[in-house]
């Protein structure tokens, strides 16, 4: 046990010369033979040394405590020398998701599920473990085992590879291990999580993995930069972050053209009313306090993509291209806040197709241009309003253009053709009748 205990607190010298602290063993018994379970003993220790380093300041000192007790147990407490827990936060520490910074806009990690799962594989091995924290001192989390000799003797087991340690509860390597899910799968919706905890990201991750496209940001600011580049379907995002938190996240994006019709869940471990109304004042379409069962926020999330295809229901067929100015009703649903801005930016779209109408050059280049969008934006912007791509929505706008203009008899077919920026009648004819089950001169009776 002695043995494979070093080798995990080893496997991080690497980890922590990168802030330069120094890690340390004092060990009080020379060996300790005893059953253990090498899986979860990794996973434990992996979560405190990572947690540690995490928390300790460049340049200080790391060290960890082996002994035997009295009562025929082993003793491991780790210490770090960072800057220590309140001592009104120390009973919550093993709550699932439980923050220990609880300002807006925290600058470093809180605990995540990363305690609660430490918590729960010792006393799996029948084993306790506790905290103790001064505040500008450091933090210690002893773990008491109980010695037994149950299980046969094995010399041979081979130990883990050593770039593994850090997987579970990954710190300079978070990035990577949140990033690895980013390959495109164009039948899933596309699902942005900003988390700036990795712990909660991993767990999201494994929540949502199956049935999501999943992409990941580690701060306010990095998920308004992804969801501009990326227009997800949905999106994630914690309340407490650096930088900018997820009401300001929220605000943004409501507000911003191109990502403005995206549902928003916010998560947060303040459950209190006035937070909540905060959150869907600036616009999120739902608030879900943590700790939350993975079942839960899977019904929030297909509830929030039927809702965008009721969005989608809303400006379906003739209505897109038909669009007035509306007045928001007062006070305003969230559907209807939704469907107010969203007829907006279509209508503004409409205006730039009038405008380049009978062009029948016109390419998405230059609608792209007119709407300071690239084309994927725009794609993914049109797509989740009318489920209709770009190119998709500009032919049916021209058609249903010559739809009215086919009530009056003193124009040609010929002629409202080109005047809709098809420089073929018989293609025109032909999109027509796609369009509306009849052809052109059909809808002159």
């Amino acid at each position: 046990m002695l043995i494979y205990i070093n080798y995990l607190f080893q496997s991080f010298h690497s980890l922590a010369e990168t802030k330069a602290i120094k890690i340390e063993i004092v060990q009080e018994t020379a060996t300790c033979i005893m059953d253990f379970d090498q899986e979860k003993i990794q996973v434990v220790f992996s979560n405190l040394f990572s947690n540690a380093i995490k928390f300790t300041p460049n340049g200080r000192f790391i060290h960890l405590f082996i002994a035997k007790t009295k009562e025929n147990k082993l003793s491991i407490k780790i210490n770090d020398t960072g800057s220590g827990i309140p001592k009104a936060d120390l009973p919550y520490i093993f709550d699932r998701f439980y923050q220990v910074d609880d300002s807006a806009t925290r600058q470093g990690e809180g605990t995540g599920i990363g305690l609660a799962l430490t918590k729960e594989l010792v006393e799996l091995m029948n084993g306790t473990i506790k905290v103790d924290s001064v505040l500008g001192k450091g933090t210690s989390f002893t773990i008491l085992l109980p010695i037994t000799n149950k299980a046969p003797l094995i010399n041979n087991k081979p130990l883990p590879d050593p770039s593994a340690m850090t997987r579970a509860f990954p710190l300079a390597t978070s990035t990577t291990a949140l990033s690895a899910t980013e390959k495109e799968d164009p039948t899933k919706d596309r699902l942005l999580i900003i988390e700036d905890n990795v712990d909660v990201a991993l767990y999201l991750k494994d929540c949502l993995e199956t049935t999501y496209q999943l992409y990941f940001a580690q701060s306010g600011q990095e998920g308004i930069d992804k969801a501009i580049q990326l227009v997800p379907d949905i999106i994630i995002s914690d309340v407490m972050m650096p930088k900018k938190d997820g009401f300001e996240v929220t605000q943004y994006l409501k507000n911003e053209e191109r990502t403005s019709h995206i549902p928003i869940i916010l998560l947060t471990a303040k459950a209190d009313i006035a937070s909540k109304i905060k959150g869907l004042e600036h616009g999120a379409d739902a608030y879900l306090k943590k700790p939350f069962l993975p079942k839960e926020l899977q019904v929030r999330l297909e509830k929030l993509v039927e809702s965008r295809r009721k969005l989608q229901t809303h400006f379906a067929g003739a209505k897109a291209y038909n669009l007035q100015k509306m007045v928001a009703p007062k006070p305003a649903t969230t559907v209807q806040k939704s469907i107010h801005r969203e007829n907006a930016f279509l209508l503004k779209v409409n205006k730039i197709l009038d405008k380049y109408l009978s062009d029948a050059d016109l390419d998405i280049a230059t609608i792209c241009q007119e709407l300071y969008m690239s084309q994927s934006q725009l794609y993914r912007k049109i797509k989740a309003l009318t489920g209709k791509s770009i190119v998709a929505y500009l032919r049916a706008y021209r058609l249903h253009k010559a739809k009215k203009l086919l009530q009056d008899p003193k124009k040609s077919i010929t002629d409202i053709a080109y005047y809709v920026g098809f420089s073929d009648s018989r293609y025109f004819s032909r999109q027509f009748s796609n369009e509306f089950g009849s052809p052109p001169r059909a809808n002159r009776d």
